[in-house]
């Protein structure tokens, strides 16, 4: 009986030998044999987004909106274009401690006066501004900081000045808004000289780490008209050139709001990175009009793409993490593996945050 029991051992045993090394065998048994994507399984999902219905609480033209963005998470690459709109609701938003902004900064604009029942309140209104979206280096940290010395160099110079034999009274006001904290010395300075046609009056400022900045310039004296060439040095787009035209005395000219809209220079370099969720976290609770960033972003209008460094709020969310989404599927963190886990979320009334900062205010801010 026992001889039986181990022939037969002995005969399971060879079997499974000999199986295992046939061809086509059933070995793994769950074997993937092509490539797949979040559709090869949730087909229905993709045809609610191309309908204009996967969002039960948006209305069609802007469900609609979500599949003509495919092309921006990689249209080099048919899968990733097609789970980019997928992530991003899903999946970049749990993962935003991941990313981060580079010098990331809120300042006051104004405020807001408004009356509920018997009570007046008071709102600030704020705009935003950041460098760059980054992959967030290793640890736990929220905030990273970086050094160094920086100078900024201003050149106001006196192309024409009428009468020709009359002088220009000029004032620079270099004004540094100290958002790192740590500045030595001085965060401003008035410095004034006179100026004739062909003059220059030169401004360097030293010793200060990577900050924003403005420049008003302030132009006095007997002259009727003139015209100037300001050029700063060392902003992170670059050396700055402006050519300022005068009729009117006292003038005064802000930089670079006067200019473009923008309220403050930034210093070529990153100051201090935070992380992503630590920023969202901050700035859902203000009332933000506007976010800037030195990041060219591709927003619509009028059913036509444009680039623009300076957009509302929901441009500028978006574009971070539609930045998020498309590092994520590219694994720039992690060459090694896929960024991304199947981990779904539930898209819920807090993902609106992702584009639309929480107002605290209903209203039309202009």
């Amino acid at each position: 009986m026992k001889k039986r029991y181990i022939i037969l051992l002995l005969i399971i045993f060879s079997a499974i030998i000999i199986a295992s090394s046939i061809p086509f065998r059933f070995y793994p048994t769950h074997k993937i044999v092509k490539q797949v994507n979040c559709f090869s399984c949730h087909v229905s999902e993709l045809e609610d987004l191309k309908a204009g219905n996967h969002i039960k609480m948006m209305d069609r033209s802007q469900n609609k909106t979500l599949y003509d963005y495919l092309y921006l998470y990689g249209s080099n690459n048919t899968v990733e274009s097609l789970e980019g709109p997928c992530f991003s609701c899903h999946i970049t938003y749990a993962n935003y401690q991941l990313f981060g902004l580079t010098d990331p900064y809120a300042y006051t604009i104004g405020n807001y006066e408004y009356a509920m029942g018997d009570l007046t309140y008071n709102v600030d209104l704020l705009d935003a501004q950041y460098g760059e979206i980054i992959e967030w280096p290793a640890g736990n940290n929220s905030v990273a900081y970086f050094g160094g010395n920086v100078s900024v160099t201003i050149e106001l110079e006196a192309l024409s000045v009428s009468p020709s034999n009359f002088s220009v009274d000029s004032t620079i006001k270099f004004s540094l808004s100290n958002y790192s904290g740590q500045q030595n010395g001085n965060t401003s300075c008035d410095c004034s000289g006179t100026l004739y046609e062909g003059d220059t009056h030169v401004l360097k400022v030293e010793n200060i780490y990577n900050d924003y900045y403005k420049i008003i310039l302030i132009l006095d004296g007997l002259w009727n008209s003139t015209t100037l060439n300001l050029r700063i040095y060392n902003t992170d787009q670059g050396n700055k050139s402006y050519i300022i035209t005068a009729d009117t005395h006292p003038f005064i000219y802000e930089l670079p709001y006067s200019d473009n809209g923008t309220y403050y220079f930034k210093t070529n370099g990153t100051y201090k990175a935070v992380r992503l969720d630590y920023v969202m976290g901050e700035w859902v609770n203000y009332t933000i009009r506007n976010i800037a960033t030195s990041e060219i972003i591709e927003v619509s209008s009028n059913n036509e793409w444009k680039s623009a460094n300076t957009c509302s709020s929901q441009d500028v969310m978006c574009h971070i993490n539609q930045k998020a989404t498309s590092m994520g599927l590219n694994d720039g963190l992690n060459t090694s593996k896929s960024f991304y886990s199947h981990q779904m979320e539930y898209t819920t009334s807090r993902q609106c945050e992702l584009c639309h900062l929480k107002n605290r205010l209903i209203v039309n801010i202009r």
